[in-house]
């Protein structure tokens, strides 16, 4: 079982380019000994048109015993704005990680969706007054 502590993230801009560096700590529990690891993610993000971007990214994994570098997830892909709200990222990823002898490595192709919704506001207030402050209803 995975139990995820609070992450924090830089953003900021560099020319056209949106740079981003992820760092989370986890605690994995149900394991013999506590078990935690650190996540490091820089992403790169860059937006060539209204409707295509491109992004690219290299996480490594540290943990907190054996062999602490253990994992590193280095991914480039194509993300495609099809709606306000909605996206479709398509890349590549190579996973190296660590097994118990030797580095093994995994080509995993990514496809995802993301639809923003606003769940916190589902309302938005009427911002539509009269210029004496009373609802202009």
């Amino acid at each position: 079982m995975r139990s995820t502590a609070p992450s924090s993230t830089w953003t900021g801009r560099l020319g056209e380019f949106t740079i981003s560096d992820r760092n989370r700590f986890e605690g994995i529990l149900g394991v013999p000994a506590p078990l935690f690891r650190y996540r490091n993610m820089l992403r790169l993000d860059y937006r060539a048109t209204h409707y295509v971007g491109v992004f690219g990214f290299d996480e490594i994994l540290l943990r907190s015993r054996e062999e602490a570098f253990h994992e590193n997830r280095a991914t480039v892909g194509v993300r495609v704005h099809v709606a306000a709200d909605v996206t479709i990222d398509t890349g590549y990823m190579l996973r190296s990680r660590l097994s118990s002898i030797e580095w093994v490595h995994d080509h995993i192709g990514l496809l995802s969706v993301v639809i923003v919704t606003d769940f916190a506001n589902p309302h938005p207030p009427n911002t539509t007054t009269a210029s004496n402050g009373n609802d202009a209803r």
